[in-house]
């Protein structure tokens, strides 16, 4: 039987994946070519299609900023160990 498609962002590509299986069955530049080849093959095989909302890539961008802004060394820090190598 087949599975209903999903279109989901990954790794700054947009995947077209079916239900249950891991991998991605075609990966796209743009999320419009993802949509248009998700579409074909949603109607050819007669099950659904779903699309990842476009601000998502806005979402992982920024949570990824901030993850880096919350695990890198803070401004003191930096600027500390500048002014000791400096005074070297």
């Amino acid at each position: 039987m087949p599975k209903n498609f999903h279109i989901v962002l990954n790794d700054g590509f947009w995947d077209l994946r079916a239900d249950g299986v891991p991998r991605a069955i075609s990966r796209h530049k743009t999320r419009d070519e993802a949509i248009r080849v998700g579409r074909a093959a949603a109607e050819r095989l007669k099950v659904s299609l779903r699309v990842e909302d476009e601000q998502a890539e806005e979402a992982i961008e920024a949570e990824e900023a901030e993850e880096a802004r919350i695990s890198g060394p803070s401004t003191f820090q930096t600027d500390c160990g500048i002014a000791r190598m400096a005074a070297a």
